[in-house]
Order: structure tokens, then C-alpha cells, then sequence
């Protein structure tokens, strides 16, 4: 099962990411950046978004998960 968190954390870390910093690219607060890496899943949509935005395709950011 793919991770999804795991995956987000990895992600920010590689791009030296803080959840303000995302929260602000993904025009969210920095408490959703915050429960996104706190879960196991986050939507498609979502993911979608997120990989466009660290600069990766969504498939490169869920095989970080795995």
C-alpha cells in the first residue's frame, strides 16, 4: 500500500520545503500541508496538484510512498 504522507514528506524534504511554503504554493493553510503528511492517503486530485508542484509527475510522487 503507497503511502501517501510518507510520500509528501519526502517530496518537501527534497525540495527544502516548509509546510507554510507549500500551504502558500498550493493556496491552502499551512494545518492542511500539516494533515496531508499526517496521513496515509490523500485524493487523486490532490496528488495531482501536489506532484505538478514539487515538479514531478504523480506517479514519480506516489512511488515515493511505496
Amino acid at each position: 500500500m503507497v503511502n501517501t504522507g510518507k510520500a509528501l514528506r519526502i517530496a518537501m524534504a527534497a525540495n527544502n520545503l516548509k509546510n507554510i511554503d507549500l500551504a502558500t504554493k498550493m493556496k491552502v493553510s499551512p494545518v492542511q500541508v500539516s494533515y496531508w503528511r499526517s496521513r496515509d492517503s490523500i485524493s487523486m486530485s490532490t496528488i495531482i496538484r501536489l506532484a505538478e508542484i514539487l515538479g514531478m509527475k504523480a506517479s514519480e510522487f506516489i512511488a515515493l510512498g511505496e
